[in-house]
């Protein structure tokens, strides 16, 4: 994207097990910094592989987890670093929606990811469920995540449109689902914006 803002990591800042030494070469668009990790190794790590926490050591942290664990190509890994590129990776499709709007990560899960994999597992992570914040207008904290469906998400939306229906608040998919119509939710939401029908009458020309 045009206009983005160039990041300059300093001199003595650290990101997990590294500490900032200097800038260093250039290729291109693509910048690497000098770095020294907690294990003496002194290495030229990509400067974006610093900024999503890709890197958070010269290698020795993964090789760590990759004997103990085996979770470097686990869901919970890809999930995390997922978590991190769209709030810190300015180049990323979906960056404008998370890290452009100020959405951030905890720093802990960014530095350590055993602290995000044992979180994820006592708050009842499972196959096929993606990670969703609780309040959309704040980031990934442990008190704002939670495990969630597609539904779940879905229904969590920040740009959904909520109706006052049957004593609560639900979304339109909400509704139709409700009454066994979800399959018409579509064909609803046309009367209701193309042709102006209330919501109480789009519905029951369906049911």
């Amino acid at each position: 994207m045009s206009g983005k803002k160039r990041v300059f990591l300093n001199e003595g800042d650290r990101y997990g097990r590294l500490t900032i030494i200097k800038e260093g070469k250039h290729i291109g668009t693509r910048r690497w910094y000098l770095c020294k990790c907690d294990c003496g190794v002194i290495k030229e790590i990509p400067l974006r592989s610093i900024q999503t926490g890709a890197s958070s050591s010269c290698g020795c942290y993964h090789s760590e987890i990759m004997i103990k664990h085996g979770l470097t190509h686990s869901s919970l890994y890809n999930i995390r670093r997922s978590m991190i590129k769209r709030c810190y990776l300015i180049n990323h499709k979906s960056y404008d929606y998370y890290g452009g709007r100020g959405i951030d990560v905890c720093k802990e899960w960014i530095t350590d990811f055993m602290a995000f994999y044992n979180w994820a597992i006592k708050s009842g992570y499972k196959k096929g469920l993606s990670i969703d914040r609780i309040d959309n207008n704040k980031g990934y904290y442990p008190e704002n995540c939670r495990w969630a469906d597609l539904i779940t998400q879905a229904n969590n939306r920040r740009d959904n449109v909520w109706y006052n229906y049957n004593g609560g608040r639900m979304t339109l998919a909400q509704i139709c689902r409700s009454l066994g119509i979800i399959d018409k939710r579509r064909l609803v939401k046309q009367r209701m914006i193309k042709y102006g029908w209330n919501l109480l009458d789009a519905l029951n020309a369906y049911l």
